[in-house]
């Protein structure tokens, strides 16, 4: 038995994660700025950084977010894409689809309130992170039904595989959120801002090597499905 939908939605799901995981370098970077600027000004106990280390700061910030932007909407299509095609053999990959779109309007609400009510808004913020926490279970319901079809052609191994991957993933993106739940609600405490922006790297490295597996994992069950 073979699912060749699956299987060449699977390989766009993987495209898809790799331009994930380059957004979330970049988005590593950023944390790894803030964490500098955090230091620099505990060290000299000032309120802001000098003019001549704000602007090289400011232009690689800029750059790095607006590589994490381009890329995310990359893999965004890219990913709609997979999942519809391996829908056709196994269900979990609509839902993970609705996922998606789900994630993807809170984004567009939180962006509106933003833009009404400020940047400082928690309801904006607190969208943001439900968004987030809603992605991450597209990634448990890619292997859900992965593994599914897999078994269903007794490849056992490969899908316990992919439980790994997703429950590293899920993890990671959990603390994450935490994270960000912290810094919008204990905001303006440079000490929290500072560990809670630790964190956020650590939970970033992470969820990069679970990505890496997560992109084995779809490489291999792609080549199984065929």
């Amino acid at each position: 038995m073979f699912y060749h939908d699956a299987s060449e939605g699977l390989k766009k799901i993987r495209t898809a994660v790799i331009f994930e995981l380059v957004a979330t370098i970049f988005a590593i970077i950023t944390g790894v700025i803030a964490i500098f600027a955090a230091m620099q000004l505990q060290e000299t106990g000032a309120n802001t950084l000098p003019a001549e280390a704000i602007s090289p700061l400011a232009i690689v910030t800029l750059v790095a977010s607006l590589a994490v932007m381009i890329f995310s909407l990359i893999s965004f299509f890219m990913e709609l894409s997979g999942l519809k095609m391996a829908a056709n053999d196994d269900s979990n990959f609509q839902t993970a689809r609705t996922l998606i779109f789900a994630a993807i309007i809170t984004s567009v609400i939180a962006g509106v309130l933003q833009s009404f009510q400020g940047g400082g808004s928690t309801f904006s913020e607190l969208s943001n992170i439900i968004s987030n926490a809603v992605s991450m279970f597209v990634v448990y319901f890619v292997c859900k039904g992965a593994s599914n079809l897999l078994n269903n052609i007794g490849h056992t191994v490969l899908a316990r595989k992919g439980n790994t991957a997703a429950t590293i993933i899920i993890v990671a993106r959990l603390i994450s959120t935490i994270a960000e739940a912290a810094v919008t609600f204990l905001g303006n405490n440079e000490t929290v801002d500072m560990i809670c922006a630790f964190i956020l790297v650590g939970a970033g490295i992470a969820e990069i090597a679970g990505i890496f597996i997560y992109i084995r994992f779809l490489s291999d069950s792609s080549n199984a499905l065929a």
